[in-house]
């Protein structure tokens, strides 16, 4: 299966993030991905419609990793659950990677100090 086939948007770390996507009749093949620099470990969030005319959403990390399912819900229901999932995992990766450039400026500021005080500057 083709990943543009299934992805109708996605904010993949682009500026489009912001966008609200457009609500068609059929969510089967709403897509997001979470944010991140590494493909192994990005969250992804597929609606896909079952037999039973109900939608469940396929959550995956990565792209060879086993996949869940979690439904039966509606249409609408079934894009919340991804809008919201997508949401929050972009919260989180905003939070971590300012706790990571905070603890890289923190070491930097560090070491900075001791080199001068090892050259007697402080």
């Amino acid at each position: 299966m083709s990943n543009s086939k299934w992805t109708r948007w996605a904010t993949g770390g682009s500026s489009a993030a912001a966008e609200k996507p457009a609500v068609t009749d059929s969510a089967d093949g709403y897509t997001r991905e979470g944010p991140g620099p590494l493909d192994a470990i990005r969250f992804k969030w597929t609606v896909k419609r079952g037999e039973d005319s109900l939608y469940y959403v396929q959550e995956t990390i990565g792209e060879c990793t086993r996949s869940y399912l979690d439904g039966p819900m509606t249409a609408q229901a079934a894009i919340k659950f991804v809008d919201d999932h997508a949401s929050e995992a972009l919260v989180r990766f905003e939070m971590l990677r300012n706790d990571m450039l905070g603890r890289a400026a923190d070491f930097a500021e560090q070491q900075r100090t001791d080199t001068a005080r090892s050259f007697g500057l402080l």
